[in-house]
């Protein structure tokens, strides 16, 4: 759940952003600087969620059947 944060915050940054040079007539292209930079951050954020890790300390234990109790 928590690998979904960036990237939904840069969409949602960039859909209010869209919002706002929409109904100010402005010009699309000069948001292009501010949406490349909001990707880049929230790939980071990802990389770094990768190399970093979960933080939970839970480890999964395999189970094992016995063919006895089948």
């Amino acid at each position: 759940m928590a690998a979904l944060l960036p990237t939904a915050i840069a969409l949602l940054v960039g859909l209010f952003m869209g919002f706002g040079i929409g109904a100010s007539g402005g010009d699309i292209n000069g948001a292009m600087g501010m949406g490349i930079i909001l990707d880049i951050l929230a790939v980071i954020a990802l990389i770094i969620m990768i190399v970093v890790g979960p933080k939970s300390n839970n480890k999964i234990e395999e189970t094992k059947i016995d063919n006895e109790q089948k």
